[in-house]
């Protein structure tokens, strides 16, 4: 996209005056020596800003500045408009056992017994069983794609749906 020269302060207050003044982009673009698509551009994006940071309505600042509602609004949907969702691939989770480290004793033994309490092992989650026995294990298997198979062409019919 090929940039013009900068805006200087001078030049953009000149700019909102001739908009006040409802001149038309072709007047202002002479005015200012550019093109008309810059005038287009600068004053779509100062309205966008007044809109978005300022807090300004959109009915004030096309009444402030005689600029299109519709375009004002088409350039405020652009700005708005959320980045592209990546494509979701659902993969069956992995489940990892966690290592248990055995506790480690202290070198020195105090004089008196410490009372003994059972150790307890910390529960440690298995992966869900739902295979009993082998020669269905592959039918199972096959059961368990099918299903996130259809979560995921749900999940993908959701987000092409809300775009």
């Amino acid at each position: 996209m090929p940039v013009g020269k900068p805006w200087t302060p001078e030049e953009v207050s000149q700019l909102l005056s001739l908009l006040r003044e409802k001149k038309t982009d072709a007047e202002i673009a002479e005015a200012h020596g550019r093109t008309v698509n810059a005038i287009r551009f600068k004053s779509l994006g100062y309205a966008c800003n007044l809109v978005l940071k300022d807090g300004k309505t959109i009915n004030e600042v096309v009444m402030d500045l005689g600029l299109s509602e519709t375009d004002l609004q088409k350039e405020l949907d652009k700005r708005n408009k959320p980045l592209a969702q990546p494509k979701l691939e659902l993969q069956p989770k992995v489940q990892v056992q966690p290592k248990v480290e055995p506790k480690v004793q202290p070198k020195v033994q105090p004089k008196v017994q410490p009372k003994v309490e059972p150790k307890v092992q910390p529960k440690v989650q298995k992966p869900l069983t739902i295979i009993k026995n082998s020669s269905s294990k592959l039918d199972e298997l096959k059961d368990i794609l099918a299903v996130v198979a259809s979560v995921q062409s749900m999940l993908t019919r959701y987000i092409n749906s809300s775009q």
